[in-house]
């Protein structure tokens, strides 16, 4: 499952309003988001060229998989760097991707359900 996460873009007008990097590729994708704190993003496309995109970050996609130390301390940064603030000192290692994901939803919109978190 294609998960990202990236700081949010515009300028909330009309003309530039806010929105995830992904809106600018030609894929289908869905996201919930703060302009403060960035946003989680799920894409079923991704494109190659979004994928080296350094505004996009890529969460592991098997969302079974759980994270060592050193990938946990990684992906803290790269969260940091999209304005989402997990901290290092939440590490876990029986913890998924998927509970990741829904930690980060949650943090963004207190209502985020994984399981309703779709784009065709």
């Amino acid at each position: 499952m294609p998960y990202y996460v990236s700081k949010m873009i515009g300028k909330g007008t009309e003309e530039d309003p806010y929105r995830t990097p992904v809106a600018n590729y030609s894929v289908n994708w869905v996201m919930v988001g703060q302009t403060d704190k960035g946003c989680l993003v799920y894409v079923p496309n991704p494109t190659p060229e979004m994928e080296v995109d350094k505004d996009i970050k890529a969460l592991p996609k098997d969302l079974n998989t759980t994270f060592t130390r050193q990938d946990w301390n990684r992906l803290v940064t790269n969260l940091h760097s999209q304005n989402i603030d997990i901290s290092p000192s939440d590490y876990d290692p029986a913890r998924t991707v998927r509970e990741v994901i829904i930690i980060i939803g949650q943090l963004l919109e207190p209502t985020f359900d994984i399981n309703h978190f779709s784009a065709s």
